[in-house]
């Protein structure tokens, strides 16, 4: 049997780092998009 926790660990500290990636990507996208255009909403 090939010893199944250290895979494990090693795909879920892959998969968070994936996460922070896609996370920090996707905070920089609203930041550009907040700065090139501000939201307006209607009830303002």
């Amino acid at each position: 049997m090939t010893p199944l926790i250290p895979c494990l660990a090693h795909h879920r500290a892959q998969l968070l780092q994936c996460t922070i990636v896609i996370h920090r990507l996707r905070f920089n996208f609203m930041r550009s998009n907040y700065n090139v255009r501000p939201l307006r909403h209607p009830c303002h």
